[in-house]
């Protein structure tokens, strides 16, 4: 339950020093969707440049209920093959001994969501992302131009019109 984080004004910059949220730690975390990939990228060959500055993915919602937050992890590889792998997705660390330690240097992106919908219709305090099982979404995804930050909004795909 994560419905105490309505208290944090800036939805972009949650800090995870060691001392505060481990998602590895919530052991009723639910995903409301299946992980996409933001970027891949070759560290021997590839820029900042490589990154795009805006994309949007569609994702479909597998459970009914509220979306509480973006979480965007990493892995890397260090073979051709994809065989030597290190990441800091959730799953990848739960019920380790050292997963105190990489979350709290490697850390997953956490990023508290609202109903971007409702904000803007409103002057009222943010209100939360209620999805249905099946329910078309659009992730919005946001680099900074240096590529050293990001920002997520999530929304509920419109029908067209015809």
């Amino acid at each position: 339950d994560l419905s105490g984080m309505q208290l944090v004004r800036d939805t972009a910059c949650i800090l995870q020093d060691g001392l505060g949220l481990h998602l590895s730690e919530i052991n009723d975390l639910t995903w409301m969707s299946e992980r996409v990939k933001l970027f891949e990228l070759d560290f021997a060959s590839s820029s900042r440049a490589d990154i795009p500055s805006v994309q949007t993915f569609k994702l479909q919602a597998l459970e009914t209920g509220t979306v509480h937050a973006a979480v965007a992890s990493w892995e890397v590889w260090g073979d051709e093959e994809r065989d030597l792998v290190i990441s800091n997705h959730v799953e990848d660390v739960r019920g380790e001994p050292w997963a105190v330690l990489r979350n709290g240097h490697w850390a997953p992106v956490v990023q508290v969501l609202e109903d971007v919908d409702e904000s803007q219709n409103s002057k009222a305090l943010p209100k939360p992302l209620q999805v249905v099982k099946g329910e078309q979404l659009l992730l919005h995804v946001r680099h900074s131009q240096a590529r050293n930050s990001i920002q997520f909004a999530v929304e509920k795909e419109r029908a067209e019109s015809s």
